[in-house]
């Protein structure tokens, strides 16, 4: 968690990087004691065009899934740039989440909800932690999540002069109720979609750095699920580990003894084999004795899978399941919007690399089937499609961990994830 943000480095650099359905260039590079992001286009007569060299300032992400460049401006704001570096095969370079569209996007700022689960927390200007306010950043940013991120405030422990005293003024997760226990690592891995639902609201007197750990997650965000039988209600994304491990029968069965910290310690995260024994030991714990078809129990039960919302990443999927789901690491398509100015921006692309010239297209007039013409209405129906909402008890102590499913609101689009939402999953 130390590594989820730092200031950027002498890292892998790439000479010329293609997004083929955005037709645009990327590269890394290095020049005058700094690194920097390049992004291009090639002209009619094979000129660069619309380009643009940014700064990397900080990495977000620690590298174990992927990481993400930001460019900071002069006023404080992070900038997340749009091609990312993922871990898969060994490290490859591909569009963030977001990106992944067939055209370019600007590059957009990064959200106080993204610092708040990348990082410690940051100081912001006077006047900008209102809703709505625009995320600026004041004076030197930390670097990784720390300390206080799980045990609260520490000043106070620093300053205390005996044992006990100290003991009072810090936050033990281990000596919190398994529910506010859990809440510490939910305020970030509880994301149950990254669609735009949404899947958590802040809560309107509460500032976007003011949740501390031991306080009920409740009183600062609150969160939903997906509607019985939404067709997304499976969907495995990159943030969602504890959301996952609450739908799985273990959990569900344990009566509030399952918790994140029955497999994992923050502070001594085993690697490798270590790591195999380890969790497989963990498993055995409450199975023994195994059957012994095979001796890696988190292998299918607990497989690594791609996520649907960051496509190029893997990671254990944290629902446990009686058998391994099929064709896990199978990759997944960009996704395409079903918009009218998408449609046009497609069509001219096919159109000038066919070569044909402005006095041909002004004959055709778009009327002689030879070029389609963008769709307005049936684009605009199919954008329309409804969804419900129910807000999530984050209590273990019902024995499904979901509250009645009581619909919120209607809400649409929902048949496509929002370049905006999908941003706030673009690392681990």
């Amino acid at each position: 968690m130390a590594r989820s943000f730092y200031r950027a480095r002498s890292e892998s650099t790439i000479d010329a990087y293609h997004h083929e359905p955005s037709d645009t260039w990327y590269a890394m590079v290095e020049h005058d004691g700094a690194y920097y992001q390049r992004r291009w286009r090639i002209g009619p007569a094979g000129e660069k065009i619309v380009a643009q060299e940014s700064r990397v300032d900080y990495v977000m992400g620690s590298g174990n899934h992927a990481r993400t460049y930001l460019h900071r401006t002069a006023r404080g704001a992070l900038i997340e740039l749009p091609l990312a570096w993922y871990a898969e095969n060994g490290g490859t370079w591909a569009m963030g989440p977001g990106h992944d569209r067939a055209y370019m996007l600007p590059p957009r700022p990064i959200a106080y909800e993204c610092m708040f689960c990348h990082n410690s927390y940051p100081r912001i200007p006077a006047g900008h932690d209102e809703r709505g306010s625009e995320p600026l950043y004041s004076g030197e940013l930390p670097q990784g999540i720390d300390c206080q991120r799980c045990h609260g405030p520490g000043g106070n422990h620093i300053r205390a002069t005996t044992r006990e005293t100290a003991r009072r003024t810090i936050v033990n997760p281990a000596r919190l109720s398994p529910e506010r226990q859990m809440e510490v690592c939910m305020q970030c891995h509880l994301e149950t979609t990254s669609l735009p639902l949404p899947h958590s609201i802040q809560k309107f007197d509460r500032g976007p750095f003011s949740y501390r750990p031991g306080e009920p997650l409740g009183n600062f965000m609150l969160f939903f699920d997906h509607a019985p039988g939404s067709k997304y209600a499976d969907d495995f994304e990159i943030a969602n580990s504890a959301y996952r491990l609450r739908k799985s029968q273990c959990f569900l069965k344990s009566g509030g003894k399952l918790t994140c910290t029955t497999c994992h310690d923050p502070h001594d995260i085993p690697r490798g084999e270590q790591a195999a024994a380890h969790y497989n030991g963990v498993c055995k714990g409450c199975h023994a004795p195994a059957h012994t078809a095979a001796p890696d129990c988190i292998s299918c039960h607990m497989p690594k899978r791609r996520t649907e919302d960051v496509i190029h990443a893997v990671m254990t999927d944290h629902l446990i399941q009686r058998h391994e789901p099929a064709d896990p690491l199978t990759r997944i398509a960009e996704r395409e919007d079903l918009t009218p100015i998408n449609t046009a921006v497609k069509s001219f692309r096919t159109i000038r690399r066919a070569g044909w010239t402005p006095s041909i297209l002004r004959s055709l007039k778009w009327r002689s089937g030879a070029i389609s013409r963008p769709d307005w209405r049936g684009s605009a129906r199919r954008s329309k499609s409804k969804g419900r909402l129910r807000r999530i008890s984050i209590s273990s102590s019902d024995k499904r961990g979901w509250a009645p499913g009581n619909p919120l609101r209607r809400l649409r689009p929902s048949n496509g994830r929002s370049s905006a939402s999908r941003a706030r999953a673009s690392c681990c």
